[in-house]
C-alpha cells in the first residue's frame, strides 16, 4: 500500500459567507505534492471521524492532514 498524501496545515482564516454574510472559520492547508494551498470550512473538519477520508481538490487523491505541533502556530516557517 503506497503512502499516503499530506497537507500541512498553515493557518484560521475568517472569512464572510457571501449568502449570508456570516463569519465562516476556514483552515487553510499546503498540499506537499502540488505546492497549493486549499482552505477547509472548519465546521465540515469537525464532524469528520478519525478514518473518514479527506481528498485533495487538486488530483482527488486522498490525503492526511497534518495538523500543527502543540505550541507551534503553523507548520510551515516565513
Amino acid at each position: 500500500m503506497s503512502e499516503l498524501a499530506k497537507a500541512h496545515f498553515v493557518a484560521d482564516v475568517t472569512v464572510t459567507d457571501p449568502d449570508t454574510q456570516a463569519p465562516v472559520d476556514v483552515a487553510i492547508y499546503k498540499d506537499q505534492q502540488s505546492g497549493a494551498m486549499f482552505g477547509v470550512d472548519c465546521s465540515y473538519l469537525m464532524l469528520l471521524a478519525e478514518d473518514d477520508p479527506v481528498f485533495s481538490p487538486f488530483n482527488e487523491q486522498q490525503l492526511i492532514l497534518v495538523e500543527p505541533k502543540e505550541g507551534e502556530e503553523c507548520v510551515l516557517q516565513r
